[in-house]
């Protein structure tokens, strides 16, 4: 076996067992901290599909662990939501969830993002939630999903000038789980989906992460946040260098099918 391969396999060991107990998804939130990225996840879930009509649709939802984006999906109008998961903890949480707050079209797989068991374009949506910057190869996660899939949605993080800025400087280097993420970059996810024969749309933003509880710093962390946001949407030259986290739309570029419509 190649040393890539190794190096695959041993990230994707690490990656299943970080994760360990079922999360109780009805307590309270204390710290601003937590409030602060719930406040992210709901803006970032709800501007990812405001252009997308979920209604009466199947969704993969690869990387999906928890159900936290499944049971989003679900709430805005999906028929059924299957998550695939390395991390069999993460999927115990899911059907905690499920039964807690009845989510009958909710379905988890424990299986890997390479190697999806599905028959082609099964799903009428393939939804990745954060969790492509986990993957060791960009290309087979995110060819299988769009094998599988008619289209896709992607919200991740990418490796934008700031970021590896930060990074220079020793800070966010590592997952919590002592990973090293594997950030994004727009061209290499435009070439993948162009394989793909899927038009692309990348929509960027600012969202800088903050894990204290000081509530003043938290208001100037906000502040902050707007003001590169405004222009993020200003410039698009200034987009990719500022813009930490992506929201990565796939569609079927029918200009370029075999039939010649």
């Amino acid at each position: 076996m190649q040393n890539s391969q190794l190096f695959s396999n041993d990230r994707k060991r690490i990656e299943a067992e970080a994760w360990s107990g079922v999360t109780d998804f009805d307590s309270p939130l204390s710290r601003f901290s937590d409030i602060y990225i719930k406040e992210c996840d709901d803006f970032l879930l709800k501007t990812s599909i405001h252009e997308y009509n979920l209604h009466n649709k199947r969704i993969v939802n690869v990387g999906g662990g928890h159900g936290m984006e499944a049971e989003f999906l679900i709430r805005n109008g999906a028929k059924d939501v299957t998550i695939v998961d390395i991390a069999i903890e993460q999927l115990r949480s899911a059907r905690v969830r499920k039964e807690k707050h009845q989510l009958d079209g909710l379905d988890v797989i424990l299986g890997d993002a390479e190697e999806l068991p599905f028959k082609n374009k099964v799903f009428d949506l393939g939804y990745i939630y954060e969790a492509l910057h986990h993957f060791t190869d960009h290309k087979s996660g995110i060819s299988e999903i769009c094998r599988v899939s008619k289209e896709v949605i992607f919200v991740d993080i990418m490796n934008a000038l700031i970021t590896r800025s930060l990074n220079y400087l020793g800070l966010f280097r590592k997952e919590w789980c002592g990973i090293e993420p594997n950030r994004l970059n727009e061209k290499e996810v435009r070439n993948i989906l162009d394989d793909q024969k899927m038009k692309v749309k990348i929509t960027y933003y600012f969202i800088p992460s903050y894990y204290g509880n000081n509530i003043l710093i938290l208001h100037c962390v906000k502040l902050f946040t707007k003001v590169i946001n405004f222009a993020i949407g200003r410039s698009k030259r200034i987009a990719p260098l500022l813009g930490n986290i992506a929201i990565i739309e796939g569609k079927p570029n029918y200009d370029n099918n075999d039939s010649g419509i």
